[in-house]
């Protein structure tokens, strides 16, 4: 499954509290499998490749913040086996 990143557009608390239209955000050229969004508002995604997607710097006049790619490392490490 291939996940889109979308965002509510023209959200105003006082006219208009549920904005008015949905805005694809276009991700690199990897397929993002999964996304979340931690408590202080950083909306990130991994990818079947072990990258790491994370939107930074999102605020009201830029709502799809700033896009940066990591590459995660991960290691299977398993105590039970000699």
């Amino acid at each position: 499954m291939i996940i889109k990143v979308v965002y509510r557009e023209a959200v105003n608390t006082e006219k208009c509290p549920e904005g008015n239209t949905w805005r694809e955000i276009q991700s690199p050229c990897v397929s993002i499998t999964q996304m979340s969004i931690s408590r202080t508002g950083v909306v990130w995604g991994v990818t079947w490749e072990g990258i790491a997607v994370v939107r930074i710097g999102i605020t009201y006049h830029e709502p799809t913040g700033k896009l940066r790619c990591f590459v995660l490392v991960s290691y299977c490490l398993n105590p039970l086996v000699s």
